[in-house]
């Protein structure tokens, strides 16, 4: 399976967290102390 990850630095993690979520409808996956933070959405890729 392939993975894809994205990391982008943002100067407030609050403000960015909700812009993320709010925008891309992303969900807070797991807490690395109160630096950083993992985003998560399951993407479906379908046949036609």
């Amino acid at each position: 399976m392939t993975e894809l990850r994205v990391c982008i630095d943002v100067e407030d993690l609050e403000r960015g967290i909700a812009f993320y979520t709010a925008a891309l409808g992303l969900r807070v996956g797991r807490r690395f102390g109160d630096a950083e933070v993992g985003l998560t959405q399951s993407i479906s890729c379908c046949a036609r």
